[in-house]
């Protein structure tokens, strides 16, 4: 390896900044404490400083001049998205979302889509629902999109066309297809399979689906853009 990142207790994803920085998720809050979006020096791989977010951070997504980062609660729960400013490595903004956000998209309109999984049976006030909601990113509004309660285990179940103005994302019944300007959700999935992860290639827009099974092989399975 060429280098080590010291202290990290449950890193997540890493998301460079410039040249100089990234920002990596960390922290599981298995102990009911926050996450943090530490500061990597790429220099020499330390950590040039902390920023403390919600609540198990996991997908970061720079949009213009900020960072979104969505709380997962990691072992506990969160419904916040936080919103850093990476000028001055401060949180300017925290943004009440779905419970257990977990992925990001930028759609061509610059506006943030968050998948959040929703509550499981095992923890205090759930189940909730699955829901997909919208950050308008001039005004930290949300706009949220009930997708009932969903079985995948994974957490990255959202992705976006090429064009940025098709969203795919996993729903109760498969994975749907929802235009950014739809005002509500798809009766009917266009592939009909619950996958594990999620993906679509930013080059043809081919759908990518992963499976994972708990004693056996797991499978990725490729749709082209016509979901054959």
């Amino acid at each position: 390896s060429q280098n080590v990142i010291p202290e990290l207790s449950y890193p997540r994803q890493i998301l460079g900044i410039n040249p100089d920085y990234a920002y990596l998720s960390n922290g599981s809050s298995a102990d009911q404490s926050n996450g943090h979006v530490l500061k990597i020096d790429l220099s020499d791989y330390s950590i040039a400083d902390s920023i403390e977010v919600g609540k198990g951070p996991e997908s970061l997504l720079q949009v213009n001049n900020e960072v979104y980062v969505s709380n997962s609660g990691g072992h506990n729960a969160d419904n916040t998205v936080s919103v850093i400013d990476p000028a001055t490595d401060q949180v300017i903004e925290t943004i009440p979302v779905g419970d257990i956000p977990t992925d990001l998209v930028k759609d061509q309109n610059d506006d943030v889509w968050v998948f959040c999984k929703g509550l499981g049976s095992w923890q205090n006030n759930g189940p909730t629902n699955s829901s997909l909601v919208k950050i308008d990113t001039d005004t930290y509004g949300t706009t949220s999109y009930d997708l009932g309660k969903i079985s995948s285990f994974g957490n990255y179940l959202l992705a976006i066309s090429p064009n940025k103005n098709q969203l795919y994302f996993v729903g109760v019944e498969g994975v749907y297809q929802m235009g950014i300007d739809a005002e509500e959700v798809p009766a009917e999935p266009v592939i009909g399979k619950i996958p594990y992860g999620l993906d679509v290639n930013p080059e043809n827009g081919n759908v990518y689906c992963l499976t994972s099974a708990y004693q056996s092989k797991g499978y990725a399975f490729r749709y082209n853009n016509e979901h054959q």
